[in-house]
């Protein structure tokens, strides 16, 4: 499998589906994560609970998808991703031996047992999401909501017995985090201008919750959460920047009144490197008369850039040396 890395360093990718006639923009897409299988070190984790100096703890199965929405640039042709947000999904938490989640201890003065029953819950991002880097991000505005299923506690303490539910649904847990998390994707498919690509995330949990009710009950959670998804990618017709599916005199339009423009977006920066430059009057004029079918339009005489445009083109790179920098190391 091919890992998708960047000659200008580890490009953050993410899974989008585009159907596009022209030049990709800056925009949002939302995702579908399909939870990895559990294993022995994949969507596995502890649960542990304490209370009056008692403790036990369970490893659990994460099953379930997680929903996100991701904010992405197009740098030399590939997605840069500058965002991520979780929105929902469901993940279910199972015990190792049946579906609930049992937890216990006891000694000569106090015991308690905690059932967790239907346990379930999603991601969610409620701040707005902080910067994706070279393929990771920080954890800190995303939540571990567990809003499905009950909490039974029962036993004693000091002698004096206790027993209740907690309604999950009613009354949710929130597991806030911060740790590093991952995105990885690997190009796994190439038909024509189409790219298919899996992509990969990892999302490390280490959180506490403390419950006050008849007794105090602390909650910790640690793990990692890994989902995965594919997507495709269908790349422009070269050349074309006005997104008609031909490339004509009105694409060099385009490019002449867009010359020595510097940033993510732009329609007439064919080869994606954030700045409309010569390389970008070549490669129209390389696919001049092209059209997304395949066919060739009549000849038509193709203009030359002017000697001032050419000038322009040799001082561009300093803007761009300043926007690029607003993204951080590539």
């Amino acid at each position: 499998m091919y890992r998708l890395r960047s000659y200008v360093g580890q490009l953050s990718l993410v899974a989008l589906i585009l159907l596009v006639a022209g030049p990709a923009e800056a925009v949002e897409q939302a995702l579908n994560l399909e939870l990895l299988p559990p294993t022995s070190t994949t969507n596995r984790v502890n649960i542990s609970v304490s209370s009056s100096g008692l403790s036990d703890t369970e490893l659990t199965r994460v099953t379930g998808n997680s929903l996100a929405t991701i904010g992405y640039d197009i740098y030399e042709g590939l997605p840069l991703i500058h965002s991520i947000a979780f929105t929902g999904g469901h993940i279910s938490l199972l015990g190792e031996s049946s579906d609930n989640v049992t937890l216990s201890d006891s000694n000569l003065i106090s015991n308690f047992s905690v059932v967790g029953s239907g346990l379930g819950g999603e991601l969610d991002t409620p701040n707005p999401p902080g910067p994706v880097s070279d393929g990771t991000y920080n954890t800190a505005d995303h939540i571990v909501r567990i809003n499905t299923g009950t909490l039974a506690a029962s036993g004693s303490f000091l002698f004096v017995p206790f027993n209740y539910d907690i309604n999950l649904d009613q009354d949710p847990l929130d597991f806030t985090t911060e740790s590093i998390a991952n995105i990885d994707v690997s190009l796994v498919g190439t038909n024509g201008r189409q790219r298919t690509y899996e992509v990969v995330t990892s999302l490390p949990i280490d959180a506490t919750e403390v419950i006050e009710d008849a007794v105090t009950i602390t909650v910790d959670v640690q793990g990692t959460v890994t989902s995965s998804d594919t997507f495709s990618i269908f790349l422009p017709l070269e050349g074309d920047y006005n997104g008609d599916n031909r490339v004509d005199i009105a694409d060099y339009t385009v490019w002449r009144n867009t010359l020595g423009a510097t940033g993510a977006g732009l329609a007439a920066d064919g080869n994606f490197d954030w700045v409309v430059d010569e390389a970008d009057y070549t490669l129209w004029k390389d696919n001049f008369s092209e059209t997304s079918g395949g066919l060739r339009l009549a000849s038509v005489t193709v203009p030359e850039p002017s000697a001032a445009a050419l000038v322009a083109i040799g001082v561009m790179a300093f803007a761009l040396a300043g926007r690029m920098r607003a993204y951080g190391p590539l």
